[in-house]
Formats: structure tokens, C-alpha cells, sequence
């Protein structure tokens, strides 16, 4: 083996072995802090089956996802251990079967360096350390996503009955887990159909039967989505703002929302161009230099296709609906930079603005993390009793504690405009029950409900006694005041 080489697999074990460190570091940042859309998986899990389904269906989410977590958490359900914390173990099982499948098959096909710099990618990427441990069918979707085209590319190697299975099944867990993993693997068989009508058209029969068979499959769900689109159809929660949504997708997948991380994130950006840049240049491409830049393409074309379907259906498009294709983006991003090895300057220029970019979105995930901890240790120290009445100033909290935390209390929703909330409160209080507020300052005002409205209402009846004070939480998942409402 030449010294080169020896160099190039040592800086792969290295950055692998740092990967690992860094997957560790996300599962010790566990804690019981939830948003609207978690509490919402966690509620399906005390559902029966049926009733599973069709809350799934509201959810305008295919099913998969939320059977899985509940046959999981049904199996783990141990009494000391917080069903949160079950629920969010669970979510960091992708991103360890893609660590296992990066160590072994992509190794195999594609050398340490990309193996470890892969790693590296989908351990501390934008939103992968908070995505591992939502409880959110994210990163499920990428993992099925990703497994079909890296067996995509198995198969055009050679024709293989095992791996025309292991697409097909994988092609059905997608379709039934995220509708824009059923976009991604419907451009990868597409793309698959195009080589096989260039380079081996024996294989297109295999490849229809195949997606043939995925379709099939998703017939029984075909009635849902024909059901769903007829009931949101013109009012659902996604506004057809597309040009503000691409900026924000552009955001999601470079940046934490961080100016420093922002700053990484133009730079990764041009990291990017440059590695095609020097593909187009490279006179000497092989089959897997196509790979990368298909790879690379998917998340413009599944953007594309969103899009398109969000036009001419329904507004159905969000930045992190691309989440389950940034595996295979990071992946052909990992095969151009360790392509680019014995050119050391751009390969030195883009290996630190990656590293840059994991340590900055290392620290923001910690930082975040950190905030929900403690603002969860000071949350337990407030007891709601059965009977008590919570009046937020938002949606997203009012659903969080309605569905999960406190469902045995009456949750409202201060912008309800038809609700008595004087009445609610003097006949609460007269009950001996407790009337609580909660106010969030989040500093987003399509998030802010009331706007603080809510303090000064309350404030002009009643005495406000603040129990708790909360720091702001960087997801917008926590009230940052809690009130304890009294009579005057």
C-alpha cells in the first residue's frame, strides 16, 4: 500500500472514530423536553391500532413510523425509565444502523476517507444531533431513502436478486413513512431507469417489477392521501410561500440558525461548488464521480418535485420535509471530498470548513440541549393537579401539555377568541382549583400568540404570582414564564 494511501485511511479512521465520539455525546443530551409535534408521536403510542391509523392519517403522515415506536416502546417499557426518554432512544437507531452501514458497506465500496468523512456528516450536520433524538419519523425516512440508493448503486454493478428485494422493502418503508421519501425514491428509480436504458436493458424488467411491487404495496394507503388532500385542500397549516420556504430549506440544511454557523454555512456552500467544479474539470471521472453528483442532485429534484406538487395539489412543502435525502446529499458530498485527496489545498480548505461546521453545530445541539434541561428540572418543581385550568398565549404548548404533559388539566389556547376566559377562571378558582398562565416570549411572532397580551389581560382582574421563570428555548417548545393566577 502506498504512503498516500496509508495517510488517506488514517484520516478516515480518525474522523470515523470522532464521528462516534460525537453520536455518543447526542444520546448523553437526553432529556423529557418535548414539542408540539413529539407530544403528538408519544399520544398515538397510547392508541389502539385502528385508532393509530386514523390519527396518523390527521397527521397527513403515512403510519409506519408510529407502529414501529409503539411496538418498541411497548417491548421497552420499563417503570423506571421515562416513556420519553424510550420514545427518544428509539430515534437515535438510523443514524447508529447508517453508522454500522457506513463502516461496512460504504467502506467496502468506497474506502475509509468517505466512510469516516460520511460519519462525520450525518453525526453532527444541521439539525442530524436534533433530528437522532426527536421523536419525529425523520430520521427513519432518511435511513430507508439512503439504504435504497446505496443498493441502487449495488445494482448497477451487478444484477442481483437479493438486493432487487432489499430495494423493494426499503422502497416500501419509505413510502410509508414520509411522503417526500416517497418523491426521493421515486427520482432514484427513475434515474435508475435511465442507466439501465443506456448501459443494461436486461435490468428494466427487474426494475419495474419492483416498482410495480412498492406501488401495490402503497395502494392501501392511496385512499388516505386521495382523503386527506380532500379534507386540507385549501386548509392546511402550510402557506404557499415558496420563495421565503426555499431561503429557510437553503438555512435547514447548511446552517443552526447561528450567525457563526450561518457564516460555516456559506462557506460549506461554496465547499460544495467547488468539489463539482472540479468534477466538471476532471477528465478522468469514474462511475462513482456520477454517483456523487446524482447524489448531490436528488435534493434539488425532490425540492423541485415538492414543489410542483404544492402548485398544482396542495401546499405541501417545508425544509425539513428534504431531511430524509440529506443522507444521500452528505453522502455524495463525502465521495467529492475524498475524491479531491491528493489535491490538498481544496481537499485541507473543505475538510476544515466541515469540521467547523460539526464543532459549531456540536456546541449550538449541546447549548440547546442544555437550556431544555434545565428548564425541564425547573418545570418539575411546579405541581398541576387534576381539575387546574392552563391558559396559554400559544397553539404549540397548548397542544404539547394538552396531548403528553398534563391532559388531566384544561388546556386553552388564549387566542381562542370564543372562549370566556373570566368566567373559566373565576369558576375554576371558585372550585379550589388552580388557574395557571403560561407566557412564552420566543421572540418569533408567528409563534407568539398573544403577543404578551395574556400578562396584561390577567394582570388588570386578578394578581399574578410568577412560579417559575424559564430560560428561552431555542425551539420554541417552552413557556418562559408560568403564573399562578389569584384573586384580588
Amino acid at each position: 500500500m502506498k504512503i498516500n494511501e496509508i495517510k488517506r485511511e488514517h484520516i478516515g479512521i480518525a474522523i470515523f472514530l470522532f464521528s462516534i465520539a460525537l453520536y455518543i455525546i447526542t444520546i448523553t443530551k437526553v432529556n423529557l423536553g418535548l414539542n408540539v409535534d413529539e407530544a403528538f408521536s408519544l399520544m398515538i403510542t397510547n392508541t389502539n391500532f385502528m385508532d393509530t391509523i386514523s390519527l396518523t392519517a390527521s397527521d397527513v403522515h403515512p403510519p409506519l413510523y408510529y407502529l414501529i415506536l409503539k411496538v418498541f416502546m411497548k417491548i421497552f417499557a420499563f417503570e423506571n425509565i421515562d416513556r420519553i426518554i424510550i420514545a427518544k432512544l428509539f430515534s437515535i437507531i438510523p443514524t447508529l444502523l447508517l453508522l454500522i452501514v457506513s463502516y461496512t458497506k460504504i467502506r467496502k465500496e468506497f474506502g475509509w476517507l468517505v466512510c469516516g468523512i460520511f460519519a462525520l456528516c450525518i453525526a453532527s450536520m444541521p439539525n442530524f444531533m436534533y433530528y437522532n433524538l426527536t421523536i419525529r419519523m425523520y430520521p427513519f425516512a432518511m435511513f430507508f431513502v439512503t439504504m435504497v440508493f446505496l443498493i441502487a448503486y449495488d445494482l448497477t454493478e451487478r444484477n442481483d436478486l437479493k438486493n432487487w428485494i432489499l430495494i423493494t422493502i426499503f422502497t416500501i418503508a419509505s413510502f410509508y413513512t414520509h411522503y417526500y421519501a416517497v418523491i426521493a425514491c421515486s427520482i432514484i428509480y427513475a434515474i435508475l431507469l435511465v442507466y439501465f436504458i443506456l448501459n443494461n436493458r436486461n435490468q428494466i424488467k427487474y426494475l419495474i417489477v419492483s416498482f410495480v411491487a412498492s406501488v401495490l404495496a402503497y395502494i392501501p394507503w392511496v385512499y388516505v392521501i386521495l382523503s386527506q388532500i380532500n379534507k386540507y385542500q385549501g386548509d392546511y397549516w402550510i402557506q404557499p410561500l415558496y420563495l421565503q420556504q426555499l431561503i429557510e430549506t437553503y438555512w435547514y440544511v447548511f446552517s443552526s440558525y447561528t450567525t457563526s454557523s450561518e457564516i460555516i454555512g456559506v462557506l460549506l456552500t461554496i465547499a460544495v461548488f467547488i468539489l463539482v467544479l472540479c468534477y466538471v474539470k476532471d477528465k478522468n471521472k469514474e462511475k462513482k464521480d456520477h454517483y456523487a453528483v446524482i447524489a448531490l442532485s436528488i435534493i434539488i429534484l425532490t425540492i423541485i418535485s415538492g414543489l410542483l406538487v404544492s402548485v398544482l395539489v396542495m401546499p405541501l412543502f417545508n425544509q425539513r420535509y428534504v431531511f430524509p435525502v440529506l443522507g444521500i446529499f452528505w453522502l455524495g458530498f463525502s465521495i467529492l471530498l475524498a475524491k479531491n485527496y491528493d489535491n490538498k489545498k481544496i481537499f485541507a480548505l473543505c475538510l476544515v470548513i466541515l469540521l467547523c461546521a460539526s464543532g459549531i453545530n456540536t456546541i449550538y445541539f449541546i447549548n440547546s440541549e442544555d437550556i431544555g434541561s434545565r428548564n425541564m428540572a425547573v418545570l418539575e418543581n411546579v405541581t398541576f393537579e387534576d381539575g387546574d385550568v392552563i391558559i396559554h398565549d400559544n397553539l404549540h404548548t397548548q397542544l404539547t401539555y394538552e396531548r403528553w404533559y398534563y391532559p388531566q388539566c384544561d388546556n386553552y389556547n388564549y387566542d381562542d377568541g370564543n372562549t370566556d376566559f373570566v368566567k373559566i377562571t373565576n369558576d375554576t378558582l371558585a372550585n379550589n382549583h388552580t388557574v395557571w398562565v403560561f407566557y412564552r416570549d420566543s421572540g418569533d411572532t408567528r409563534l407568539r400568540g398573544s403577543d404578551g397580551a395574556i400578562l396584561n389581560d390577567f394582570s388588570k382582574s386578578y394578581n399574578l404570582e410568577q412560579v417559575a421563570q424559564l430560560e428561552a428555548d431555542p425551539f420554541n417548545n417552552l413557556p418562559t414564564g408560568i403564573y399562578k393566577v389569584n384573586t384580588r
